[in-house]
C-alpha cells in the first residue's frame, strides 16, 4: 500500500542486508526463500483457464515462468461473468514461490499461495491517497537492531469507506533471532500497523456486483523498512525472511472461514489492495509442485 511507502520517506533510511545479521545456526531451519510473481489470468465463463502470461519474466529463469503458466492452466474456477463482447475475463493474479531444499541438495520449487486482484479498478476497494499521511509508527527498538518486516492486515470497510475492523494475520520478519524476542517485533510491527490502519478510509466500490454490498473485507500490507527510498526496488528476485503464523481473527469469522482461496495471506504484493470476493474464487486450492 503507498501508506508503507511513506515510511521510507519519513524515516530516509531501509532495510539492513541479512547477511550483516548474526544468526544462529539453530534458528536457519526457520528462514525460507521466496518470490512472488505477478501476472494476468484469462479465465473462460466455464471456469477453465484461457491463458496466462507473467509481467516480468526476465526477472525469473524462463523455466520458473513456464512452471507458473503451466501450472496455473491446470486450475480450475467457479465460472465467472465474461467482459462485454467476450466469453472470457481477465484477472491481475500474485503467485507466491517457495523454493525448498531436497535432500541430494538441490532446491525444489513449490507454490505456496496465489491471490487475485490489485484494487485499482472502481468494482473493487481502491486505496485513498490521503492514507499517505497517516503512516505507522516505526518502533524505535527495531530502527535500533536494524529488525524489518512486512504486517498483512485484514481491515473491515463501511460503505463510508471507513475502518470499522481491524487485525494483523501475519507478520514476516527479515532479520532473526530468539523467537521470543521475534515474537516482540513482530508484536510491535502489528500492533503500529493495526494503530495506524483504523485512521485510514478507502474509496468503496462503485461497479459491478461488490457496489451493493453493506461492507467489505480487505486485504493489504504494511512494510517497515530501513533503507534508501531509491533503493526500494531494486529487490532481487529471491527473498529470504522468517515467516510468522497465521493469526486468528475472531470478527472475520462472520465474513469468511479463513481456508483461504488457494492462497495464503502473504500472496500479497506489496501496496496493493485486496478485496474479498473481487476475483475468482478456485473450486480446488491452487495445486502445487516443482
Amino acid at each position: 500500500m503507498r501508506a508503507a511507502r511513506m515510511i521510507r520517506s519519513l524515516l530516509g533510511f531501509l532495510v539492513c542486508s541479512i547477511a550483516t545479521t548474526q544468526v544462529h545456526a539453530a534458528m536457519r531451519t526457520d528462514f525460507e526463500s521466496s518470490a512472488l510473481v505477478s501476472g494476468t489470468i484469462v479465465i473462460a465463463t466455464d471456469g477453465s483457464v484461457r491463458r496466462v502470461s507473467v509481467d516480468d519474466p526476465e526477472a525469473a529463469r524462463p523455466t520458473l515462468v513456464k512452471f507458473v503458466q503451466d501450472s496455473a492452466m491446470k486450475w480450475h474456477f467457479d465460472p465467472v461473468v465474461p467482459e462485454s463482447g467476450t466469453d472470457e475475463k481477465r484477472y491481475r493474479m500474485t503467485v507466491r514461490l517457495i523454493a525448498k531444499k531436497a535432500a541430494n541438495g538441490n532446491y525444489d520449487v513449490v507454490i505456496r499461495g496465489v491471490s487475485f486482484g490489485d484494487g485499482t479498478t472502481t468494482g473493487e476497494v481502491r486505496d485513498n491517497p490521503e492514507n499517505q499521511q497517516m503512516p505507522p509508527r516505526y518502533p524505535m527498538s527495531a530502527i535500533e537492531r536494524n529488525v524489518t518486516g512486512t504486517v498483512y492486515l485484514v481491515l473491515h470497510i463501511d460503505r463510508e469507506g471507513k475502518v470499522t475492523d481491524a487485525d494483523a494475520e501475519q507478520v514476516n520478519l527479515n532479520v532473526f533471532g530468539p523467537e521470543n524476542t521475534m515474537e516482540v517485533w513482530r508484536k510491535q510491527f502489528a500492533s503500529g500497523a493495526v494503530k495506524a490502519a483504523r485512521q485510514w478510509t478507502y474509496r468503496v466500490p462503485t461497479t459491478g456486483p461488490l457496489a451493493s454490498e453493506d461492507g467489505w473485507v480487505i486485504r493489504t500490507s504494511i512494510v517497515y523498512s530501513i533503507k534508501e527510498l531509491s533503493e526500494m526496488n531494486k529487490k532481487d528476485f529471491w527473498q529470504t525472511y522468517i515467516p510468522g503464523p497465521r493469526i486468528d481473527v475472531p470478527w472475520l469469522h462472520k465474513y469468511e472461514t479463513q481456508s483461504g482461496n488457494g492462497d495464503t495471506v502473504d500472496a500479497l504484493p506489496d501496496y496493493t489492495v485486496q478485496t474479498r470476493g473481487a476475483g475468482p474464487r478456485l473450486r480446488t486450492p491452487a495445486p502445487q509442485g516443482s
